[in-house]
């Protein structure tokens, strides 16, 4: 569970910048096991430390993307494609991108772009306290703050959201700040061979905070401890919420809201 391919670990001050035309392009196969890693295709550790993605990434499968520790600061002003798609294993929840730690941050730059589509749906399973929803398994984040780390979707970037059990600018303990733009569709897709989305379903969840949302502060659990602002535009489709409040999170709702159709 979590991986354990990573494509660049940097630390002890260094930077690593994946430029305008470079392009990664990850196949995720899992193979079940009774352990859990956090690692990260892209990891930066460690005050002074950063990573900048300007190119293509897309994985094609659940796997984490880009996560900044102990101080180290990443961002993304390129585009981030994830398909969480079934896979063989009862565990894959997982944070596209991570900052972890006091002083670590990760930046959703002007013009960069995190799509996340899942094509599952959320499932009871073993308890993860790092995550918002921590007793619940196939649950993704575009990005999630956790030991008192930030990510900030800044204003002229945008996230986009499709499925259930997704969420984008998120944190269990931290601050997550959306200033630009998020695009949730709560529907479950059914898509083909080549990822295509064919069709859309609803899926009713058993709990109202298993609901997909543009914005999530806090844990399921009592040791949430969280801030979620919104100073820009959350538009949702069809089913979820743009912001969600947990045990232990505040929310702060600044600029738009829009909610577009309604489930069936």
């Amino acid at each position: 569970m979590g991986g354990h391919v990573v494509l660049a670990r940097v630390n002890n001050g260094g930077s690593l910048i994946l430029g305008d035309d470079s392009v990664v392009d990850v196949n995720v196969s899992y193979i079940p096991t009774g352990y859990y890693t956090y690692n990260a295709l892209l990891m930066a550790d460690g005050e002074g430390t950063s990573i900048e993605n300007k190119g293509d990434i897309t994985s094609h499968g659940v796997y984490s993307v880009i996560r900044a520790d102990n101080g180290s600061e990443v961002s993304n002003s390129g585009d981030i494609l994830v398909y969480a798609t079934s896979s063989n294993s009862s565990e894959d929840r997982a944070a596209i991108t991570r900052a972890s730690g006091e002083g670590s941050a990760v930046h959703n730059k002007a013009g960069g772009d995190i799509t996340l589509i899942s094509d599952q749906t959320p499932q009871g399973s073993g308890g993860i306290e790092v995550y918002p929803l921590k007793w619940y398994t196939h649950t993704f984040y575009a990005m999630m703050a956790s030991d008192y780390g930030d990510v900030v979707n800044d204003e002229g970037a945008t996230i986009h959201l499709q499925g259930a059990g997704v969420y984008g600018v998120t944190a269990s303990r931290g601050k997550a700040l959306n200033e630009g733009n998020i695009y949730l569709d709560g529907l479950v897709p059914t898509l083909d061979d080549e990822n295509n989305i064919t069709s859309t379903s609803y899926w009713q969840p058993s709990s109202l905070y298993l609901t997909s949302s543009g914005m999530v502060a806090g844990s399921t659990d009592a040791d949430g401890d969280a801030t979620a602002i919104n100073t820009g535009n959350i538009t949702v489709n069809n089913a979820g919420f743009g912001m969600m409040a947990l045990n232990g999170g505040t929310g702060f709702g600044m600029m738009a809201l829009n909610g577009v159709a309604a489930p069936p």
